[in-house]
């Protein structure tokens, strides 16, 4: 019994509360780069942004509401702020497991952006 115990308290990295820890970090980093934490899923980070010039930044109802991402034509080229993206809304999902973290995105530009920030 006393050794089931001791095995329980530590964890991969020699200590019980570093996965704790390095999820608190995660989740400080990828905050201050900008990515917002889903409530309904802490594990989950996004970030998402109006892909046509001088168009005001989109809020949560613009996305759910007022269904931006069901209407999701084509961009001209020289009416996009990010190239690499020809939809209206450029957005970055980042998703975390452990100790493993997943990005989904439909501009490659964010990617390097993040990239940039967290280093």
């Amino acid at each position: 019994m006393a050794r089931t115990k001791q095995t329980a308290k530590k964890s991969t990295g020699g200590k019980a509360q570093a996965p704790r820890q390095y999820d608190m970090l995660c989740r400080e980093v990828y905050q201050k780069t900008g990515l917002k934490q889903l409530q309904t899923d802490d594990c989950v980070f996004i970030c998402y942004v109006s892909n046509i010039f001088g168009q005001q930044e989109l809020t949560n109802e613009d996305l759910l509401i007022n269904s931006k991402f069901l209407n999701m034509d084509v961009v001209p080229e020289k009416k996009r702020v990010y190239k690499s993206c020809c939809h209206p809304v450029a957005a970055m999902i980042l998703f975390t497991y452990v100790d493993n973290n997943g990005i989904r995105h439909n501009r490659e530009e964010l990617v390097h952006e993040f990239e940039k920030a967290i280093k």
